[in-house]
Parts: C-alpha cells; sequence; structure tokens
C-alpha cells in the first residue's frame, strides 16, 4: 500500500460517549499503523475536546443533536428544526471530503448516517472518478433485530450496503450471537461481513489489597442517576462503616440538577464515597478497582473485559434493548453479572460486593479482544483491494 493514506471516521453521537470512544480507539490503531498517515474523526459529541487525539488524528465537530423519549432527533444546542440542522451537518460533511480526499471512509453504525445525512455525500461519491472506499462498523449489538430491520427499511439501508458499501466490519467475537448475524447481514451481502473480535484495549490489571474500592460508572451519564442513587441507596444503609471505598464516575451528561443532588448524598452518606464527573484516567481507575458497577454501553464493557474486572452490569433498557441484550448474552460466556435496573435494590449490590470483597473466583478470559488490530488490517485490505482492482489486479481478503 502507497504511503499515507487518509481514514475519515464518521460518528454521528447523538447520545453519549461511545461512538466516539470507540471511533477514537480506532483512529489510534490506525495511525500507529504502516501505511495510515491521517485520521479525521467527523462526531457529533459535545465532548469531542476532551480526550486526548492520537498524533496524526484530528476532530471536525458537527452540531450536536440528541435522542428523544420516542427515539428520535432533536437538535441539542442550536435551536433548529432537525431536518435543517441534519442538511447543515450533511452539507459539512461533503465539504470536508472535497477537501480531505479520504482513501477510506469508515461509518459508525448508521448506514445513511444520523436523519439521513450521509446520503448528499453518498451522491456526490457516485461521481467522483476514484471514490474512497466505504466500510461500515457496527457494534455486537445494536437493538433488537427487528426493530434495526424495521429501521433499515425505512431509511434504504440495504441499498446501500449492496451498491456502496465495500465492506461490514462486526465489532464482535464470532462466536456470540450479534445482531450482524440475527439480520442475516452474510447472506444478504455475501463476502462483505466480517466479524474482526471486540474492540478490547490493554489495560494492566494492578488492584492494591490495601486499598480495596468498588468503581461505579455510567458511561455519558445522560441516564445514569438511577443507578448512581440505587448505589448510594445501598452504601446508606449499610449497618457499619465499609472496609472499602467506593468511586462514583457520574458522566459528562448528567444534568445538573441531578448532579448536585447525587453529589449532596455522596458527602452526606458516613462512607468513603469520591464522586468524580468525569476522569481522562479511566482506565487507570478500572485496572485498580476491585469490583466495577457499571451501565453496559458497547465501550464500557469492552474495557471492563480488557481488565479482567469483576463487573455487575446494569443495562438501560430504552430507547434501545442494546445494553440488556448485551449484558444478558456476555453473562452466559464472561465472568460478569448482571442485573435489571428495576431489580438493583441493597441486597443485590451488596451480594456482588461481598462478592468481589471475599475474593471472586475469576475464570480466564476466552473471548476474542483483538478487534481493533484486525479492524486496521480490513481497512488497510480494502485500500489494497482498491489499488488492485485500478489495476486490474486480484488479491485476497485480510481475514478469512
Amino acid at each position: 500500500m502507497e504511503r499515507g493514506k487518509r481514514v475519515l471516521i464518521y460518528s454521528h453521537d447523538t447520545y453519549g460517549l461511545g461512538h466516539l470512544r470507540r471511533s477514537l480507539l480506532i483512529a489510534e490503531g490506525l495511525t500507529a499503523a504502516p501505511g495510515f498517515r491521517s485520521v479525521l474523526v467527523a462526531t457529533g459529541s459535545p465532548r469531542a475536546q476532551a480526550f486526548r487525539l492520537p498524533q496524526g488524528c484530528d476532530t471536525l465537530k458537527l452540531p450536536a443533536v440528541t435522542k428523544t423519549v420516542a427515539g428520535g432527533y432533536r437538535s441539542r444546542t442550536l435551536r433548529m428544526p432537525i431536518d435543517d440542522l441534519a442538511r447543515l451537518r450533511a452539507e459539512m460533511l461533503r465539504s470536508v471530503a472535497r477537501s480531505f480526499r479520504p482513501d477510506v471512509i469508515l461509518v459508525d453504525h448508521a448506514p445513511a448516517g444520523m436523519h439521513g445525512e450521509l446520503r448528499p455525500l453518498f451522491d456526490e461519491l457516485r461521481r467522483w472518478p476514484r471514490r474512497p472506499r466505504l466500510v461500515l462498523g457496527l457494534r455486537d449489538v445494536i437493538d433488537d433485530a427487528r426493530r434495526v430491520r424495521d429501521q433499515w427499511d425505512r431509511v434504504g439501508a440495504w441499498h446501500l450496503l449492496d451498491e456502496l458499501y465495500d465492506r461490514v466490519l462486526v465489532y464482535g467475537d464470532p462466536s456470540v450471537p450479534s445482531t450482524a448475524d440475527e439480520l442475516g447481514l452474510r447472506s444478504r451481502i455475501p463476502g462483505k461481513v466480517t466479524a474482526v473480535g471486540y474492540l478490547g484495549r490493554t489495560i494492566p490489571r494492578c488492584p492494591d489489597p490495601a486499598d480495596p474500592f468498588v468503581l461505579v460508572t455510567t458511561g455519558g451519564g445522560g441516564d445514569g442517576h438511577a443507578l448512581l442513587r440505587s448505589y448510594l441507596s445501598y452504601l446508606e444503609r449499610l449497618p457499619a462503616r465499609a472496609g472499602f471505598r467506593s468511586v462514583l464516575v457520574s458522566g459528562p451528561f448528567l444534568s445538573s440538577r441531578r448532579e448536585r443532588e447525587v453529589a449532596a448524598r455522596a458527602r452526606d452518606v458516613d462512607q468513603p464515597v469520591e464522586m468524580l464527573p468525569f476522569t481522562d484516567r479511566f482506565e487507570g481507575l478500572l485496572g485498580r478497582a476491585t469490583g466495577v458497577v457499571s451501565m453496559a454501553g458497547y465501550n464500557t464493557v469492552m474495557e471492563v473485559l480488557s481488565a479482567g474486572v469483576p463487573a455487575l452490569l446494569v443495562p438501560r433498557e430504552a430507547p434501545r434493548l442494546e445494553q440488556r441484550i448485551r449484558a444478558e448474552r456476555l453473562a452466559r460466556v464472561a465472568d460478569v453479572e448482571w442485573a435489571p435496573a428495576e431489580r438493583l435494590d441493597d441486597r443485590r449490590i451488596g451480594r456482588f460486593v461481598d462478592r468481589v470483597m471475599a475474593g471472586w473466583p475469576r475464570a480466564s478470559a476466552t473471548l476474542d479482544m483483538g478487534g481493533v488490530a484486525r479492524t486496521v488490517a480490513e481497512l488497510r485490505a480494502v485500500v489494497e483491494d482498491a489499488a488492485a482492482a485500478r489495476e486490474g489486479r486480484t488479491r485476497a481478503p485480510a481475514i478469512a
């Protein structure tokens, strides 16, 4: 492959931090690999500047949107109808593609983009004499498969997958059922779909027996207040001072009103508690934690699995069933527990904490966590495929 390939990653980021964090992890892998020089992440996340970027990577900030209770979209900050906002974002994406001239565009999660905003760019790419390769990256679980199928029918995703996308990468272990499996993607678009493994990280496991603590995390925090309240209720009802401390990471999107409420309870409880709205040292905290109580977003769960830390997953169930499905499936094959939010009471949390403080017997991990390296290999392969096609050659895919 020629030196200096450019990758544009589209990360619509309508809720929380998941899409951005996943995109930056892949960007880190790309910029460290030979053959890729520049990675530009187009993101709607309002926290795009809160993360350290790898050398050779930058972000394009799109106006922020958020999900409604019904699962639709609305502007987060600009006072604009969603149709107007989508047109604005679409024009920004077209403009940056014209100037940046990527060799590959990696689309995270949404084949047509938020509110169909990628369609104008796709229409233009069809007219380019040398269009970039298009790759769709999918989480292990998107949502209930019937909902995904209905949504993709509405936005015309199947046509895009058939006619425009060159490859689909599933960020999951092929032995664990995925939404792509349930949709029958391999049979619908043969030769394009690859399960690359979970997007794991290197997180050293280094708990301090002299300083045991439970890490409670809500991801972005937009809907994490119920988990924080439940855990604080558990602490408030302990009959004596605990022999461990608690670190609560509330997330940057927890509303100011709820943050004040939770912070006041954390100050008043007669237990050792530290509350952090946001931290850029989360991986270090995770590696040292005795146990984790967490929601079940993709990135947080991948970090938990990478660190090998005992975890109690408490998934959200609206507006998507994604987290519950992931928690249920991983509890069957990985050493994690899960509990529905409505059943998360003092006794459930207490049983988990007692187990980890007593020395949870851990099973060796068997899940495939090598997804970052394989994603980089697949993106390199798709660029080389394009070069070979222009020269009238053929080559084998990177992964069988």
